[in-house]
C-alpha cells in the first residue's frame, strides 16, 4: 500500500483521488532526495495514457471550475479530499466539487505512492510552488497532453526500459525553443488570491468570473511565455485522434483492481502505525491524530484496531451520512498530520520558502556564517491594556475589569454563605485574559483604548508567565491579576490596530516574513527596568484541578499557585495604592500628566513597522519576545529567530486544529476560557 508515503508528506496530491490507487507496499516511511531530471514534474493517475490523451490531459475537476471564485484557493484544493468530501458543503443539494488546479509532485518518489502509471511531465510556470510538504506543486489550470513527456505502469518503474515516450511530446517547444528556459515551477511572487485560502465553498451552482481568484488568476496566467507555453486561460485542451499504440485500461490488468473504499482505507493506515510511530513521525500533533482515529475506529469508517484487524471494506456499504462523517474525521487527520509534519520531510524546493536556511528532510535549521547566538526564549504571555506604563507601575500592576465599576479596594469577595451553599464564581471580576501572540494581544489593546480613552492608543505588556496563570491551549488567563515587575517590557499600539483577516501563511513563508521583520528592526519593545528576575524560574500552569466553580475551588488553586505572585489569601491579588479607571486615564493623558509610553517619533516607527510586516507582527509568538527586547535577548540570528517564531506559531495552531484540550482542565475554567472574548473589552 502506498500509505507510508501518505504519512509523511501530510496527504499531498489529494486531486489523485479521481481513482484509488495500489502502489507498493514496502514504500519508505522517510523518503530519499529525488534525482530528478531538471525541469520535470510527476504524477500518479489511475487512469491510462489512452485515457488522458482523451481528454487532452489532466484537467481540473468540476464543469465550469473557472467560474467558481473558491475553485482557485490552493489551501482549499489541498485540504477539500475526496471529491470535495472534507468542504462543509459536500452532501448539500446541488454540491459539485471543483477545483482550478491538478496536483503534482517535484519528486519522483511521491508520486510512486499514487495510482497505476506514473507521469512525467515537463514543468511550467503556471505550476505553483507554495511550499507544501515533499514539494507538492499544483498546475493552475491543468496540465496539456503535450508536456507529458512519458509515462510507466507502477509495476515497472523500477526499470527504465520500461517507460514509454509520449509520441505526442512537443519536444521542440518545451526543450529546444527559446522558452524552454523558462520550463520550471513559479515558487516566488505567487498571487495572494491564489494562495489564500478562499471561501470554503460557493459550489452549489452560483456562477462569479469577477471574483478574486479568478481575476489574480487572468492576470498571472497573461504573458507571452505562458501563452507559448501553456496557452489560453483558462485553457483549451487539445482533441487527439485514436492511437492504439497509446496504452489504454486492460493494459494494466496484471494490478489489482482500484477499490473504492479510499476514506476508510486511509484512516485505517493512520490506525496501523500505533501510537508509538505516530509519535515518532508527528510529535506535535500525535494526541491529536490519535484523538481522531479513536472516532474513526469507534464510528462507521470501515476500520479496525490494531488488534482486531479484520478485512476492509464496511464503509463501502454504509450510507452517505457515515461516509461524510468518515471523510470529515480524514479532513481533520490530513490538516493536523500537515501542520505536524512542516519542516521534517521537505525536499521541493519551495517547501522551505525564499530565503530559509534549512537543511530539508534533517530537521535542523543552520545559522550559517555570521551567527551571532541561538534565540532567547521563555514562558512568557501578553497582555493589552488602556493603561500606559507609568499608570500600570503607579496602579503596581493589573487587575481584572469587573463587569461593574470597580470600588476603591476591587471589592470581590463573596456574600457569606448561607446553609453551606458554595458560590459561583463571577469570573471576570477575577481573571485577566492573556494571549499568546503579539497581534491578539494588539487587538484586545486597541480596542479596550478605545472603548476607555479614546484618541490614545493601547499598549502591549510582555508578562513573565507565573503559576497563577492557566492555559489550555490557545487560551490563557491570570487568576487575581498581574504584578508590575513581571512585566518584561512594553509596546504601544497604533490606535485603531486590527490584524490582517487573511488565511495565515504557512510556514515557510512565515519565517520569510518573520526573518524579513527581524533583519528590519528587533527593537519593537521597551524595557521595563522594574522586572523581578525571581520570575525566570516560573511557568504557566496547565495542569488545572477538574473542579474550578465555586470561591473555594479558586481559594485552593491560588493557596498552591498563588505564592509566587504573593498571594495573600483573599482576592484581589493585590489591592492598588490608586485605581486608575478609563475616566481617570483619559484625564491624565489629555492633561499630559502621564508620560508616554516611547520616546517622541517611536510610535510613527511602531505604525510603519506595523504595516510592513503585518503578518510578523500579527503573528509573533510572546516565546519569541525577548528577542525584540533591547537589553534583554542576546543578539541572535535573523534566521534563528524567524525559525523559532515560526514553529511557535505551528504549535499554537495545533491546538487550534485538535480541537482546544479544554476537556482536561476544570469544567468552570473550561467555559470560561472558550468564552474569552467576552472579557476582551468589559
Amino acid at each position: 500500500m502506498r500509505w507510508a508515503t501518505i504519512v509523511i508528506s501530510a496527504a499531498p496530491l489529494w486531486l489523485s483521488w479521481l481513482a484509488s490507487s495500489n502502489a507498493n507496499p514496502g514504500a519508505a516511511l522517510l523518503r530519499r532526495q529525488s534525482n530528478r531530471p531538471d525541469g520535470f514534474v510527476f504524477r500518479g493517475d489511475s487512469r491510462s495514457p489512452r485515457e488522458i490523451r482523451a481528454t487532452g490531459g489532466f484537467q481540473p475537476q468540476g464543469t465550469d471550475w473557472q467560474r467558481h471564485d473558491s475553485s482557485f484557493s490552493i489551501e482549499r484544493h489541498y485540504d477539500a479530499g475526496p471529491n470535495g468530501c472534507g468542504l462543509d458543503q459536500h452532501g448539500k443539494p446541488g454540491f459539485t466539487f471543483r477545483t482550478a488546479y491538478v496536483s503534482l509532485a517535484q519528486q519522483r518518489e511521491t508520486s510512486e505512492a499514487y495510482g497505476t502509471w506514473l507521469y512525467e511531465i515537463r514543468a511550467t510556470p503556471n505550476m505553483l510552488d507554495d511550499g507544501y510538504p515533499e514539494g507538492e506543486v499544483f498546475a493552475l489550470g491543468g496540465v496539456q497532453w503535450r508536456q507529458i513527456r512519458r509515462y510507466v505502469l507502477m509495476s515497472n518503474r523500477a526499470d527504465e526500459a520500461a517507460w514509454v515516450d509520449n509520441p505526442d511530446y512537443n519536444v521542440q517547444l518545451y526543450e529546444r525553443s527559446a522558452n524552454a528556459v523558462h520550463c520550471r515551477v513559479t515558487a516566488d511572487a505567487l498571487p495572494p488570491e491564489l494562495t489564500g485560502d478562499s471561501l470554503d465553498g460557493d459550489d452549489s451552482g452560483r456562477e462569479d468570473e469577477s471574483g478574486g481568484g479568478f481575476a489574480a488568476a487572468i492576470r498571472f496566467m497573461d504573458n507571452s511565455i505562458m501563452d507559448a507555453l501553456v496557452g489560453d486561460f483558462p485553457p483549451q485542451f487539445q482533441r487527439y485522434p485514436p492511437r492504439d499504440d497509446i496504452p489504454g485500461p486492460g493494459d494494466a490488468n496484471e494490478i489489482d483492481p482500484p477499490k473504492d473504499n479510499q476514506v476508510g482505507e486511509l484512516i485505517q493506515h493512520y490506525v496501523d502505525l500505533g501510537a508509538e510511530r505516530l509519535d515518532q513521525l508527528f510529535p506535535r500533533a500525535s494526541q491529536v491524530v490519535q484523538q481522531f482515529l479513536d472516532e474513526a475506529e469507534q464510528g462507521s469508517c470501515g476500520v479496525q484496531s490494531r488488534s482486531n484487524k479484520r478485512s476492509m471494506g464496511g464503509l463501502r456499504t454504509r450510507d452517505d451520512k457515515a461516509k461524510d462523517h468518515c471523510c470529515k474525521i480524514l479532513t481533520k487527520l490530513k490538516r493536523t498530520v500537515r501542520k505536524g509534519s512542516r519542516g521534517k520531510t521537505s525536499t521541493g524546493k519551495g517547501s522551505r520558502g525564499k530565503g530559509s536556511t534549512g537543511k530539508g528532510s534533517t530537521g535542523k535549521d543552520s545559522r550559517g556564517k555570521g551567527s551571532r547566538g541561538k534565540a532567547a526564549t521563555k514562558p512568557i504571555v501578553f497582555y493589552g491594556d488602556y493603561l500606559w506604563p507609568d499608570e500600570a507601575k503607579k496602579q503596581g500592576g493589573f487587575l481584572p475589569r469587573s463587569t461593574t465599576p470597580p470600588g476603591p479596594t476591587y471589592d470581590v469577595d463573596p456574600p457569606p454563605v448561607q446553609g453551606g451553599e458554595k458560590v459561583e464564581i463571577d469570573w471576570p471580576t477575577l481573571l485577566v485574559p492573556t494571549y499568546p501572540t503579539l497581534g491578539a494581544a494588539a487587538k484586545h489593546a486597541a480596542e479596550v483604548a478605545a472603548k476607555e480613552t479614546k484618541g490614545f492608543g493601547g499598549v502591549v505588556y510582555a508578562v513573565h508567565a507565573t503559576p497563577n496563570m492557566v492555559s489550555s491551549g490557545n487560551d490563557s488567563a491570570a487568576v487575581g491579576g498581574i504584578l508590575w515587575t513581571q512585566v518584561l517590557g512594553w509596546m504601544q499600539v497604533p490606535e485603531g490596530y486590527s490584524p490582517p483577516r487573511q488565511v495565515t501563511p504557512r510556514r515557510a513563508k512565515l519565517r520569510v516574513h518573520f526573518e524579513r521583520a527581524i533583519k528590519e528592526s528587533n527593537e519593537l519593545f521597551q524595557q521595563n527596568k522594574d522586572y523581578d528576575a525571581k520570575f525566570d524560574r516560573y511557568n504557566i500552569t496547565v495542569d488545572v484541578p477538574q473542579q474550578f466553580h465555586t470561591i473555594e475551588d479558586l481559594s485552593a488553586f491560588m493557596k498552591d499557585k498563588g505564592q509566587a505572585v504573593g498571594w495573600r489569601g483573599g482576592f484581589p491579588l493585590f489591592e492598588p495604592p490608586q485605581v486608575i479607571d478609563g475616566a481617570a486615564s483619559k484625564a491624565a493623558k489629555t492633561s499630559n500628566a502621564v508620560a508616554a509610553p516611547h520616546e517622541p517619533g517611536k510610535l510613527d516607527k511602531i505604525g510603519g513597522y506595523v504595516k510592513s510586516h503585518i503578518w510578523a507582527i500579527a503573528l509573533l509568538p510572546a516565546v519569541a519576545v525577548l528577542n525584540f527586547i533591547p537589553g534583554l535577548g542576546e543578539a541572535a540570528d535573523a534566521a534563528e529567530v524567524a525559525a523559532l517564531c515560526a514553529d511557535s506559531v505551528e504549535s499554537i495552531e495545533l491546538a487550534e486544529v485538535g480541537g482546544s484540550s479544554l476537556g482536561r482542565v476544570g469544567t468552570g475554567l473550561a467555559q470560561l476560557l472558550k468564552n474569552t472574548a467576552k472579557l476582551k473589552v468589559a
